[in-house]
């Protein structure tokens, strides 16, 4: 594997530009490493590779006793009170919910608010407000 070094500029937007290295194995690994150790940037750019080393993999030694190897615990395990929540139930829940939001979208509406005032007490963007009242008019006036 090439290890290299990389030389970046790194802007807080104060107009004074810090230099630092950065050891990655790609460009985009030396930017992810450079925002997390400086967290205030507003922009990191790479000016060059400084210098390149090549380490070698380190070599796995085979395990003789197979019964002996201590398991990993799963991080990523589900609770089994939620195993049984089928998708499909998620599915009707969820359209319950947006048909709740857009009913109440509705009635903001014929209340007089305007399209920005109701997006941001549904937490929904102005375009889905005025989607769904284009959608809602037809069925609220029959």
């Amino acid at each position: 594997m090439v290890i290299k070094t990389y030389k970046i500029l790194i802007s807080f937007g104060d107009g004074k530009p810090v230099e630092s290295t950065v050891e990655a194995t790609n460009g985009i690994l030396a930017q992810d490493k450079a925002l997390a150790a400086h967290p205030g940037a507003r922009s990191i750019r790479i000016l060059g590779v400084i210098s390149q080393k090549v380490e070698k993999p380190a070599v796995k030694i085979p395990i003789q006793r197979p019964d002996l190897v201590v398991k990993r615990r799963e991080e990523n395990t589900i609770h089994p009170l939620f195993t049984d929540v089928t998708v499909a139930a998620v599915k009707r829940f969820e359209e319950k919910d947006k048909r709740q939001k857009m009913e109440e979208c509705f009635n903001l509406y014929r209340a007089g608010l305007s399209h920005k005032a109701i997006a941001g007490q549904l937490g929904i963007g102005k375009t889905t407000v005025g989607s769904w009242i284009k959608q809602m008019r037809p069925k609220m006036s029959a």
